[in-house]
């Protein structure tokens, strides 16, 4: 009967793991190099939701020191994301651009990618997340 019950917790607990898939991100931000304001991280789960409104997850962090600063998102699924992060240095909502539309408060991406004249693609900035283990992420701002 015990081996029936073990039997029995093992498959439940394995049809529960393969249907609720979760893991976490454990996100390091370099460079930081004004104190005060927060930075901003949105993170998309598909193309057409890239750099729109329809962010998959979204946080907020109060900036306190130079350098780094790591954050954790938990509850993120399976599948593939970007990350676009800025630290909104004067706290008013918005990333702010001079007169060509060029960021004037520090940003970055998931992969770091180059940037050139525009912002990454979601492919250039593309992570997988996996269910097995929480995925380390590493974002220089510019």
């Amino acid at each position: 009967m015990n081996l029936l019950l073990a039997l029995l917790f093992q498959v439940l607990t394995t049809i529960y793991s393969h249907t609720h898939e979760e893991t976490g991100l454990l996100i390091t931000i370099n460079n930081i190099k004004s104190i005060g304001g927060h930075v901003q991280i949105a993170v998309y789960n598909d193309e057409i939701s890239y750099m729109s409104d329809k962010v998959y997850k979204y946080h907020s962090a109060k900036v306190g020191k130079n350098g780094n600063l790591e954050i954790r998102l938990e509850n993120i699924e399976k599948g593939s994301y970007s990350i676009c992060i800025f630290h909104d240095e004067n706290d008013n909502g918005k990333l702010d651009k001079n007169f060509l539309g060029m960021p004037i408060e520090p940003y970055g991406f998931s992969n770091n990618p180059k940037i050139f004249f525009s912002p990454p693609g979601f492919k250039d900035t593309m992570i997988n997340v996996d269910p097995e283990h929480t995925r380390n992420v590493s974002i220089e701002l510019r």
